[in-house]
């Protein structure tokens, strides 16, 4: 305890040196190289004609778009090398500041260093177990929200054997992740070898003690966080009593003091981490931080604290805006085969404002309502829809949740939509094998009667959803994004999946008036987080719940219950205050 005492005590005896320093790179990775890398992998995408996220075979896309796949891997060595210069700088740099020589040149001599393999191997493995973390310590210097995707979780629950795989895997990384933190804190601040850091005669002892004394100074600071957070919710709750837009301005001011002083407690971690392994003696008492200006240090404080300000600004609007309910493939709680008309009958009934639906073509270029690149699994045929004609896949009865339905043309579901003034969310379904005016062919087509149903088109090809935008601008249409890779194209909202939604990905396409949906939430309390976070358009499985899920929004939207839900914090403010939790 007295030396996680003593570890505190450096960093907040010393906080403007420490994070001015950590802000640098902070900034220089948000402004400059995250971007950089975005407008790479964006590009990457647009040349190559890749979709966003293809459900192509490796073998296939290699033999596709080999230079894209290429170019997308070097990006991707390149960000791993860039992420491990972070790294490597952040804790030299605190080393430096804390035995008070810290020199510019100095922190960048050696910046070879950082391209080591075993050094890159260690940030690789210290990285994988504290991202699901998403905030915690070196993760913090990233500035956003790191998350496993929801899609790859969903997908290694549906197999045990693959859940168990997965966690047993993860537990691995997790141990010797712990356990090798303090080799990678050595390497860092010595210049050392991974060998050389293991050869301490003590080092097992000291390893483990070092990573104890790590988890208790992360712990307190925690806590911390944990408490401002809070306590400015109540504070902010209690407020929303009292009519006026001032509330809002105190909001904004409150979002940004957590923002801010999240920053200073994670960094102060970071700091924690590193000092863990010095002793006391080895800090020179009552000194500055050498050859840091301390103006350097204020000024980047003073920068973070205007482009938090901004922050809070754009993800916090004043006006609120309810989303939409969508209807994932026309059916609701099972009650129905997925895009048969059955089921829409059903489903139109509960009222949604949106009924998602798929649309293949076929063999004879007309278009079939359905979602699967093979109709084996509601079927029972295993051909593709493009291999049959509209005739021959009409025929077809499909079996869904005890229940039958034949398969349906898309003139029939959109003269059914037109008859009930329902509207359409309608996705492109794309493969190699279509003909290639198909684009053309379904706006030709349908171009006219989707302007006239309101309709929404979406699709995972970026290409044709650009394509079809060049074709007819009148169509709102949406790029599926199950991971946010690149940035938004113009004119061109985005459906992105759950676990990927974050307030600066929302304020940065309502500020160019670009629609952002969310597939495919199935539970109450995500979607009342979706929802206080001021997506455009949900997208579910059961209506009945996201309708008293939207409902309840409705009622409590202040800006407390907002705020919380950027923060993913999952209380109820309301039923919190009134003692009803």
């Amino acid at each position: 305890m007295g030396k996680i005492k003593a570890n505190l005590a450096e960093y907040t005896g010393h906080w403007l040196s420490y994070g001015g320093f950590l802000l640098i790179i902070v900034l220089i990775d948000q402004v400059i190289v995250g971007p950089l890398f975005k407008l790479i992998m964006t590009s990457l995408m647009q040349q190559g004609q890749v979709p966003i996220v293809s459900k192509l075979t490796a073998m296939e896309m290699f033999s596709m778009h080999p230079l894209a796949l290429l170019g997308s891997l070097i990006c991707l060595y390149l960000w791993l090398v860039w992420l491990s210069i972070v790294w490597g700088l952040a804790i030299y740099g605190i080393t430096l500041l804390s035995q008070r020589r810290f020199v510019w040149s100095v922190l960048l001599k050696n910046m070879s260093f950082w391209l080591r393999p075993d050094w890159v191997m260690m940030v690789l493995i210290n990285f994988l177990w504290l991202m699901p973390l998403g905030q915690g310590l070196f993760c913090a210097l990233r500035w956003g929200h790191l998350n496993y995707p929801a899609l790859m979780l969903d997908f290694l629950t549906r197999k045990t054997w693959l859940l168990i795989i997965a966690m047993l895997l993860y537990l691995v990384v997790l141990v010797i992740g712990f356990l090798t933190l303090p080799d990678l804190v050595a390497m860092a601040a010595d210049q050392i070898t991974l060998k050389q850091a293991r050869q301490n005669p003590n080092a097992g002892w000291q390893r483990l003690a070092n990573a104890l004394s790590t988890l208790g100074g992360v712990l307190i600071l925690s806590l911390l966080g944990w408490g401002l957070n809070h306590l400015l919710l109540l504070i902010l709750s209690g407020l929303e009593i009292f009519p006026g837009k001032w509330v809002w301005g105190i909001a904004i001011i409150f979002r940004s003091l957590m923002l801010g002083g999240g920053f200073w407690l994670l960094a102060g971690a970071l700091v924690v981490m590193v000092l863990s392994r010095q002793s006391s003696d080895e800090r020179p008492k009552n000194l500055p931080a050498a050859d840091f200006p301390i103006w350097l240090g204020k000024g980047s404080w003073l920068m973070i604290t205007v482009l938090i300000l901004m922050t809070s600004v754009v993800s916090l609007p004043a006006a609120w805006h309810q989303p939409v309910a969508i209807s994932h493939r026309g059916v609701t709680q099972k009650d129905g085969v997925q895009n048969t008309l059955p089921a829409a009958e059903k489903t139109r009934r509960l009222h949604p404002d949106y009924i998602e639906i798929d649309v293949h073509e076929t063999a004879d270029q007309k278009f079939v309502v359905m979602h699967d690149e093979n109709l084996r699994q509601l079927t029972g045929i295993n051909r593709k829809p493009r291999q049959l004609t509209l005739q021959q896949l009409q025929e077809l009865a499909a079996a869904e949740n005890g229940h039958r339905a034949h398969l349906v043309s898309f003139d029939q579901y959109l003269e059914f939509a037109q008859r009930h003034r329902q509207k359409l969310l309608v996705e492109i379904k794309t493969t190699p094998a279509d003909s290639p005016r198909m684009l053309q062919h379904f706006n030709q087509r349908y171009g006219r009667q989707l302007q006239q149903n309101h309709a929404w088109l979406h699709s995972m090809d970026l290409y044709a959803v650009q394509k079809l935008h060049r074709l007819n601008p009148k169509l709102a249409v949406m790029a599926i994004q199950p991971y946010v890779l690149g940035w938004p194209a113009r004119h061109v909202g985005w459906n992105v999946e759950y676990s990927m939604l974050n307030p600066l990905l929302i304020a940065q396409l309502h500020f160019k008036h670009q629609p952002i949906c969310v597939w495919t939430v199935d539970d109450p309390d995500t979607m009342r987080q979706a929802a206080l976070m001021g997506v455009d358009g949900i997208v579910t499985d059961n209506l009945k719940d996201l309708d008293i899920a939207l409902k309840d929004t409705e009622r409590h939207h202040d800006y407390a219950a907002r705020l919380a839900a950027q923060l993913n914090v999952a209380y109820n403010w309301h039923n919190l205050i009134d003692g009803r939790r």
